[in-house]
Parts: C-alpha cells; sequence; structure tokens
C-alpha cells in the first residue's frame, strides 16, 4: 500500500470513529426532549431540494416556544387516522403561512431574506405568473362545464399560492419536517387506538394521555399528541352515543 493510500484510509476510519461516536452521543432518549438535545447541536448543515435542486444549508433547531410561535403545524394533521377529511383552502393557507414562519426562523445560511431577495429578482417568471392569474381571472368559473370548474380554481389557487409562497413547495415540506423533527420522533408511529387508551387511562388517572405513551418524542410533540387524544376519545364516544340513539354512520371510521 502507498503512503498517500495509508493517510486516505486513517482519515477514513478517524471520520466513521468520529460519525460513530456522534450517533451514540446523540441516541434519542425516552421521553419529550428539545430537538438541540436530541440532533446534538443547535445548528445543521442538511441538504434541502429547490424544485428538486438539492442545497446544502445551515438549519436551526428550534424549541419549543418557537415552534409554536409559528402557529398553524400541528403533528394531529400528520395523524392520518384521526383527521380524514380533506383540508379547505383556509386551512392550506394556514398550513402555509405556519411553514413560513418556521422557514424564517430555521434558515440560517443562507437566510430566508436572502433567498427571498434571489427569487424575487427572478421578476420575468414572477410577472408571468402574475399575467396568467389576470387573465385567468377574468373567465367567471360559473360560465364553465361543472366537470372543469374545480380543475380550473384548483389551477387558479395553485398559481395564487405559487405567488404569495414563494419557496418552493419541496424546500418548505423538507424545512418544516425537519424543523418538527418527525425524522427523530416516534410521533408517526402512534394509530388512533394508542391515543384512545392513553385519553381513557388519562381520564382514570386524572393526569394527561402523554403520561401513558412511550417513546422518544420532541417536546414540541407533548401538546399535539395531548390534543390528538383528546379529541379522539370524544370523537369515538360521540360515535357510540350516536349508535345507541339509533344513528347510521355513513363513510369510513368505526361502525
Amino acid at each position: 500500500m502507498k503512503p498517500f493510500d495509508k493517510i486516505i484510509e486513517r482519515a477514513v476510519d478517524r471520520a466513521i470513529d468520529r460519525r460513530l461516536a456522534d450517533v451514540k452521543r446523540i441516541q434519542p432518549k425516552e421521553g419529550y426532549n428539545p430537538t438541540e438535545a436530541i440532533r446534538g447541536a443547535l445548528f445543521h448543515w442538511v441538504l434541502v431540494p429547490f424544485n428538486d435542486i438539492p442545497v446544502w444549508c445551515k438549519l436551526r433547531c428550534l424549541n419549543q416556544t418557537q415552534l409554536e410561535a409559528c402557529g398553524g403545524v400541528s403533528l394531529v394533521n400528520i395523524l392520518g387516522e384521526v383527521t380524514k377529511r380533506d383540508p379547505k383552502i383556509e386551512d392550506m393557507i394556514d398550513i402555509r403561512n405556519a411553514q413560513e414562519e418556521i422557514a424564517k426562523m430555521t434558515l440560517v445560511i443562507p437566510s430566508f431574506d436572502e433567498i427571498m431577495k434571489i427569487v424575487t429578482e427572478e421578476d420575468l417568471v414572477i410577472s408571468r405568473i402574475k399575467a396568467e392569474i389576470e387573465e385567468l381571472k377574468k373567465i367567471d368559473p360559473k360560465t364553465l362545464p361543472a366537470t372543469k370548474r374545480k380543475e380550473f380554481e384548483d389551477e387558479l389557487f395553485k398559481l395564487e399560492i405559487s405567488v404569495a409562497f414563494l419557496l418552493p413547495e419541496d424546500a418548505m415540506g423538507v424545512i418544516t419536517s425537519w424543523a418538527l423533527g418527525q425524522d427523530i420522533s416516534d410521533i408517526k408511529s402512534i394509530t388512533a387506538d394508542q391515543l384512545y387508551r392513553a385519553a381513557l387511562l388519562a381520564e382514570r388517572g386524572h393526569d394527561n394521555p402523554t403520561d401513558h405513551i412511550s417513546g422518544c418524542f420532541i417536546d414540541r410533540d407533548k401538546p399535539d399528541i395531548d390534543a390528538c387524544a383528546w379529541g379522539e376519545l370524544h370523537r369515538r364516544r360521540e360515535m357510540e352515543k350516536g349508535k345507541k340513539d339509533g344513528m347510521k354512520w355513513i363513510g369510513k371510521g368505526d361502525r
């Protein structure tokens, strides 16, 4: 083996040893912990896609107070078994606003403002989209066939959102997911049945559902899980009440 090859091999071995030490150091802890404590540092370089183009960004771990200040992104909505209805336009706008606030707080290099400066300099693209929106707004949806009306409204909404929120959708999604710690939290593995049982136990024990759900979670998960569990308990009791009253339930869900 050549001397240069030995140097490379030793460097690789040291890198592997450091990585193993980092993994051991940031082993998830049982319970509810700050994102920074689970990830092992306050700042991290993360590969973020911008319209499918990966860009290395320096991101900041947000604490519970910062995340709650961002608004309406709730992990309750991520638990698909609990919320089955399609989001309304108002819901989607609230979520986008919250995602944008998260991006503003999370992005360090480049900052959110720096990205917006770059994007807004692309005047030709933005002007073209705005012109397309104005042309579409001249069309009265009522004059369209019923089969085309929804498609028209969805396209107009999509264009308006793309101008109102200039950060690409894929970047928004990755930054939000990372900030909420979805890659390091067990929240995605919680089922509606677990939430229901936890709420029952909390009701009997005069405490909180999160006292009866074990796993590794970020501290921001706690209020979401509690709210979701109480909501699931209420939903099932309403359904049971409906059955006793002779109501017929139509659609998905418990029978």
